[in-house]
């Protein structure tokens, strides 16, 4: 609809029957197409085979104010660009956003599973209010984020993810879209009896965005004034559960982007995090892997960013276990001769660093420094190759390494 608020509650149900009729969907929306309304809950159950589907779901409206909170469900069908917590288009959710993830592997013979992105916002349209994403059954063949793309989230934003599998990235900020409030990121969680697998990297603050935005300020004559110590502090934090596997690196902080020679037509865009972040090693399975040189390339936590940008804050990597890869064991193959008179020599963990990856820590206070601390829960708990209190070619004002134990 175009004109007149839509009052009372919305439910919306995609369930395809098996009536032989084909089913192709661009967009779905909770909400209306330029008229206000309540908030909904929309429930995608099934979409039919591989060659149906649709391409977008919206839990908001098209271009249009909603009011209230906002579920969705989504246990089956073929979502193939996008799935948005929020509108499209533009104005904005007031409430805030629940989606989940919880495919049901018994919905029969025609219901074709695929969800490509996950956003817990809107695109190109902003929310007032708080996000949470949980994967709690499925695959997402792409990225998840917390927070929107090219859209603001002005509260929280949180991501579980307690069985499935992520192909490419998992972000708690959003797509060139800031986070206000704080940013928690769970990869598994303790005693988990799920799975988690995430393809390639884990980054606590956002894609070319900045999150833990509500901590900034403007004071007399345009100062800059970051809020890091009192109770309405917004913060970071990224927990690394066991029965999770990872398949590059952490971040505790965002991926920015700077210009160099892969890509010169490019713009420096940082991914700025307003708060304190803290990474949380619990025995998450992170594959490694090394260049000639016995350096790590994959398998690294970082307190901070990737490529360009910085935490504001103090940046910690707090590390209580780690987990042997099964199918590698983390064999370091490029040191096995020097390490180890037998020829070969295992580590759990790659590597662990308090500073970022070729991205500059600076935080706001000046005697602030990146940190790591290594508290191993018992005896044989922890086995890291190489700890680093700052980045890797990456600048870090000052670093505090604490080793309270480890058996390697």
């Amino acid at each position: 609809n175009k004109r007149g608020t839509i009052g009372g509650t919305i439910n919306v149900e995609i369930n395809k029957e098996d009536d032989g009729c084909h089913m192709e969907i661009d967009e779905v929306y909770g909400g209306g197409n330029e008229a206000a309304s309540n908030a909904g809950n929309l429930r995608i159950v099934r979409t039919g085979g591989n060659s149906e589907g649709i391409q977008y779901v919206y839990g908001g409206a098209r271009d249009a104010d909603v009011s209230g909170n906002i579920t969705l469900n989504i246990t089956g069908g073929r979502i193939t660009e996008g799935l948005f917590g929020g509108n499209n288009v533009g104005h904005t959710v007031t409430g805030n956003i629940t989606l989940d993830i919880n495919w049901d592997n018994n919905s029969g013979a025609n219901d074709s599973k695929y969800l490509k992105d996950v956003f817990g916002g809107g695109n190109n349209a902003d929310v007032t209010g708080s996000t949470s994403i949980n994967l709690k059954n499925g695959t997402v063949s792409n990225n998840i984020y917390g927070g929107g793309s090219q859209a603001h989230v002005s509260g929280n934003t949180s991501i579980s993810l307690e069985n499935g599998t992520v192909s490419n990235d998992v972000y708690g900020g959003g797509m060139q879209g800031n986070v206000g409030g704080n940013v928690t990121v769970n990869v598994s969680k303790a005693n988990n009896t799920g799975t988690v697998t995430v393809g390639h990297d884990v980054y606590g603050g956002g894609a070319l965005a900045n999150t833990n935005t509500a901590n900034f300020s403007l004071g007399a004559n345009d100062a800059e004034d970051i809020d890091l110590t009192s109770d309405d502090s917004k913060h970071t934090v990224v927990n690394l559960y066991p029965k999770a596997t990872i398949g590059h690196d952490v971040y505790g902080g965002g991926r920015g982007q700077a210009q160099n020679t892969y890509t010169p037509s490019g713009s420096d865009i940082p991914a700025i995090v307003y708060g304190n972040v803290t990474v949380y090693q619990y025995g998450a399975v992170l594959l490694a892997s090394y260049n000639q040189e016995g350096l790590a390339e994959s398998g690294r936590i970082f307190g901070c960013n990737n490529v360009y940008g910085s935490p504001k804050g103090h940046a910690k990597v707090y590390v209580k276990r780690t987990v042997s890869n099964s199918a590698t064991n983390q064999i370091l193959s490029t040191e096995a001769n020097r390490m180890s008179a037998t020829g070969t020599h295992t580590y759990q963990l790659a590597a662990v660093y308090g500073g970022g990856n070729q991205a500059e820590y600076t935080p706001f206070n000046a005697n602030d420094f990146a940190e790591v601390f290594i508290d191993p829960d018992d005896c044989d708990s922890i086995s890291i190759h190489s700890v680093y209190g700052g980045g890797n070619a990456a600048a870090t004002p000052a670093t505090k390494v604490t080793i309270s134990g480890s058996y390697e």
